[in-house]
């Protein structure tokens, strides 16, 4: 794996109809992580999008590695086709490596970033960050979403895990919205139990 690119922090995706998270990637396939029942062998569909591209591409599933503790698993992932799009990500990513290599050997640590907020020692964080939350926050008009490692609940939202599906997600903001602050708190309470079963 030593010319795949190792991320700074996990992105969301979809294998299938699943929910996963792309650990590591390169252009001839990825490390995921998800719990959905996926067996060595099988075709399915990657997608994800991030830095404002979109990608989707056919893979074989060539390894399943089981958590022991947890029940996400591991999925080694092998490309079936060429991705424009991929490929575009890829060149990307691997020009902010570059730029932020640049200033860290300049000494110019505000210039040493990586997917916004990271540095180059965040490279492989994703592997080590997992599992991933989904932090969802309404600011009385609209929801944002953010990325964190961290499962604490926001007072003007909720956090639950990385793999959950964007039809989940929409429910609970739907609940959100419609419910008083008790059934808000009641949510956050929800939220923060799922968490710990995981």
């Amino acid at each position: 794996m030593s010319s795949w690119l190792r991320l700074a922090k996990p992105i969301a995706a979809r294998l299938g109809s699943d929910g996963v998270l792309v650990l590591d990637l390169g252009a001839s396939g990825a490390l995921l992580s998800g719990r959905g029942q996926f067996t060595a062998g099988t075709e399915q569909t990657l997608s994800f999008a991030d830095g404002g591209l979109r990608v989707q591409l056919r893979c074989i599933v060539t390894g399943v590695e089981e958590h022991l503790l947890t029940p996400d698993r591991d999925l080694l992932v092998r490309f079936l086709e060429r991705n424009e799009a991929l490929e575009s990500f890829i060149s990307g990513y691997r020009e902010q490596v570059r730029l932020a290599a640049e200033a860290n050997a300049r000494g110019e640590i505000e210039d040493n970033v990586i997917d916004g907020d990271r540095t180059l020692s965040d490279l492989g964080s994703a592997m080590r960050s997992n599992p991933a939350y989904t932090r969802c926050r309404f600011d009385g008009t609209k929801w944002t979403r953010e990325r964190t490692p961290e499962r604490d609940q926001p007072h003007d939202g909720f956090t639950i895990a990385a793999y959950e599906p964007d039809e989940q997600i929409g429910l609970l903001q739907q609940a959100y919205d419609e419910s008083d602050d008790d059934g808000r708190h009641l949510l956050r309470e929800f939220a923060a139990a799922s968490l710990s079963k995981g």
